[in-house]
């Protein structure tokens, strides 16, 4: 699989995560879910850094998104979908928490919030 391959050329890391959240699709579900969870995290220290925003005094994953959100620079959808994402990280984190068919129902949100975020901000 290589459906990450798109985020190669301009951010080789996020590329190495989704590539590795699929590699651990059938072996380590729960695994998978935490590289989809850090490859949102990533996305959005990386939003932070580019548009110069300053991180929230209550630093947590929480805040991150909605300050963006606030500063108008997350779709509503996108808002979304990190929180979805957000919390099922937490889950496999702290109850190995995931099957494949998770894996399978949070692959395509995680992809679309890439394909997002290098049409916005690739050029950069």
């Amino acid at each position: 699989m290589a459906n990450f391959g798109f985020l190669k050329e301009n951010f080789p890391s996020l590329e190495n995560l989704g590539t590795l959240a699929e590699s651990y699709l059938y072996t380590d579900p729960s695994t998978a879910i935490m590289k989809l969870g850090i490859l949102c995290e990533s996305i959005i220290g990386l939003i932070y850094q580019y548009d110069g925003v300053r991180p929230p005094h209550e630093n947590t994953a929480v805040e991150r998104i909605d300050t963006l959100s606030r500063e108008g620079l997350l779709p509503e959808e996108i808002v979304d979908i990190l929180h979805i994402v957000r919390k099922a990280r937490n889950r496999a984190a702290h109850e190995n928490w995931g099957s494949f068919a998770e894996v399978e129902r949070y692959l395509p949100m995680v992809h679309s919030i890439a394909w997002w975020f290098e049409a916005t901000y690739g050029g950069s």
